[in-house]
């Protein structure tokens, strides 16, 4: 019995103790528990125009919105630079889901919370012109909080959000060295080599200047290694003789890169340079080498994934069939009713992407036997076109401009036959 009333004393005497050190010592349990908007909430995608960051009573960054993304300017009088745009929503997303946890009372001193003048601090301009300001102070003794400064008023903030609005300014630089969504991307000018490549997107394929297509996997290796590229290190010396490089078109956006001695520079996209040095990428001095037009074009007559593919429409003479993949399979016709034979369109797709040939730079010529167009899920298309002259069988394809690729016999037999129809597939 004796033991078990020291046993309940000493449990009274240390609550008694904890809570005497955490009162004196942590004046966030002074204030209400709360779970409240902050001033500028609800805050859409759109309604934040403008993020100034203090630090030490200086301002170290302004970041603004324009029409092409965030720009984020290092100091009073700098020159703009792309802000990263996944860095700047998450702080966009922490500023919208914020929340009160405690409003402190006022009084005291600000030091004590880790708020004097030298704290980092936000100022944040509203599309309608309405500044609020946020200062971000030190860490509770207990608990994941944090104090801060709204608008003049004290109180204590959940810390985790926090995180994305105390970074270092020059972490929020986008470093991306093509700053562009690579699928976006529908114009290269490979400028490295003796002789300038140039590759335009028409529908799901690149072609070179001279009209052959280029191969999609080694497109496809080169869209990746560029997006993959960052500026390890920013330079201030914009006095570097510079030669191009690369440029690249996206609708109406144009970003150029070049080469310098130390890195890359890159000009764009919105006409403005931005110096950049380059550390620990492939090749010397940071930009890998790019391929000539010889290595880049492709025997490969299509461009077609036979998975993605949803409609083909095969024409021999002036018949026509028309092949509609649904849900329970391809269908025949127009108004695709007609089921056909397991995996025979399949056979024929698989057919068709082994189909090869050298391209070769010449006019169109002869009498047409077949044509085979055919779409993808996602709208991208593609057209092949069989003719016969008297030097043989050509294959055209869509998109290649003066551009025809020979076809033996045996090609020709199966894309010409008596009529456009599958082996094994009924008479309409």
């Amino acid at each position: 019995m004796q033991r078990r009333s020291l046993l309940i004393a000493g449990l009274v005497f240390a609550a008694l103790l904890v809570w005497t050190v955490f009162d004196r010592d942590d004046p966030s349990l002074a204030g209400p528990l709360i779970t409240g908007l902050l001033p500028w909430q609800p805050l859409a995608p759109g309604d934040l125009r403008r993020l100034e960051v203090f630090d030490k009573g200086d301002r170290s960054a302004a970041i603004a919105r324009g029409p092409a993304g965030w720009s984020i300017e290092l100091g009073e009088g700098a020159r703009a630079l792309r802000a990263d745009p996944d860095l700047m929503d998450d702080a966009v997303s922490a500023l919208a889901g914020l929340r009160i946890e405690r409003a402190m009372p006022p009084g005291g001193s600000l030091t004590e919370y880790g708020l004097d003048e030298g704290a980092r601090e936000l100022r944040l301009v509203l599309a309608d012109g309405v500044e609020h300001r946020l200062r971000l102070g030190a860490p509770l003794l207990v608990g994941a909080g944090r104090y801060g400064l709204v608008d003049g008023g004290l109180v204590v903030l959940p810390a985790a959000p926090l995180i994305s609005l105390d970074r270092d300014a020059r972490d929020l630089i986008d470093r991306r060295l093509v700053p562009v969504d690579p699928a976006s991307i529908d114009g290269l000018e490979l400028l490295d080599g003796p002789t300038p490549v140039s590759l335009r997107r028409r529908g799901a394929s690149f072609f070179l200047g001279d009209g052959r297509r280029a191969d999609a996997r080694h497109i496809q290796a080169l869209l990746a290694a560029l997006s993959e590229l960052r500026l390890e290190r920013l330079s201030a010396d914009d006095d570097q003789e510079a030669a191009r490089w690369m440029t690249v078109q996206a609708g109406a956006t144009r970003v150029t890169i070049q080469r310098t001695a130390d890195g890359a520079r890159v000009v764009g996209p919105d006409g403005g340079e931005r110096p950049a040095s380059i550390e620990g990428l492939v090749g010397d001095p940071g930009l890998p080498p790019l391929p000539t037009a010889d290595a880049l074009w492709t025997e490969r007559v299509l461009d077609l994934d036979p998975y993605r593919v949803t409609e083909l429409r095969w024409r021999v003479g002036d018949d026509e069939t028309r092949y509609v993949k649904t849900a329970s399979g391809w269908k025949r016709g127009a108004e695709a009713q007609t089921a056909v034979p397991r995996d025979a369109v399949e056979d024929l797709l698989h057919d068709l992407v082994a189909l090869a040939g050298r391209p070769q730079l010449q006019p169109a010529s002869g009498f047409p036997l077949a044509t085979l167009r055919g779409s993808h899920a996602d709208g991208t298309t593609f057209g092949l076109q069989l003719s016969r002259s008297s030097d043989g069988f050509s294959l055209a394809t869509d998109g290649e401009e003066g551009v025809l690729r020979p076809a033996s016999a045996e090609v020709a037999a199966m894309l010409a036959p008596t009529r456009p129809q599958l082996p094994g597939e009924a008479a309409p």
